[in-house]
């Protein structure tokens, strides 16, 4: 086994942002929408479940700039009623869509980044307000989102930034958990980001992080060729 440098991942991670960013940004237009998207991941019912049920909602609002109005003109009756339809836990719809728009009215998520934050703000205190929100609270999705704000949306550098658990367990089959100790926080989103690099596993796409669980061997294989080609 090829020995696997932090500050590889590290760096491979930022080269992902920087030539996949301005693509991923596309596909939601406003740190709204990417909490969104997100709370659609806590179901553990994968990827294409969650990009389904958003661009469900994203058809309904028109465009993805209406999302947030769009949601917000309907009643609790309603919500429940969409969460039925795209087959998502009808609480945890309705909890998590309502706790996004709280934060938004509080925050403004509907601008182009969150340079904003710090006039209203710390970055470390809105991070707290991001894992009130119903759903954002466990070791995956709030700290995946903290990340993707980070180095994707222009939020300052946290304090308390956490790594996704998914991350965690990447890095401990690599052998580098214990190296996180010393990692400096402002790296944390773009060894996350690494993780988000996808690649072919029985004749379809998967993220990294998926491959991990699936077969650790592999992804290790699959890792080494990410940094030769990074």
């Amino acid at each position: 086994m090829v020995e696997i440098n932090m500050g590889d991942i590290i760096r491979a991670g930022k080269c992902i942002c920087n030539t996949d960013g301005l693509k991923w940004k596309k596909k939601v237009e406003i740190p709204f929408n990417v909490m969104l998207s997100a709370l659609f991941t806590t179901t553990g019912r994968g990827d294409r479940f969650a990009e389904r049920c958003f661009n469900e909602i994203r058809q309904r609002a028109k465009n993805l700039r209406n999302i947030p109005m769009y949601l917000e003109s309907l009643s609790d009756i309603k919500l429940e009623e969409l969460a039925e339809y795209i087959k998502f836990n009808r609480k945890r719809f309705l909890d998590g869509v309502r706790g996004i728009t709280i934060l938004d009215k509080k925050y403004d998520l509907q601008k182009d980044s969150l340079r904003h934050i710090t006039d209203i703000t710390t970055p470390e205190k809105f991070y707290n307000s991001i894992r009130k929100v119903s759903g954002f609270g466990g070791k995956e999705i709030g700290p995946w989102v903290g990340c993707e704000f980070v180095r994707l949306w222009d939020l300052k550098p946290l304090a308390n930034l956490e790594l996704p658990s998914s991350t965690q367990y990447c890095l401990e089959i690599l052998g580098k958990l214990p190296e996180v100790i010393k990692a400096k926080v402002q790296d944390y989103p773009y060894l996350d980001a690494f993780f988000e690099k996808k690649t072919i596993y029985k004749g379809k796409e998967i993220k990294l992080r998926f491959l991990a669980k699936r077969n650790p061997e592999k992804f290790k294989e699959e890792v080494v060729k990410a940094l030769k080609d990074s």
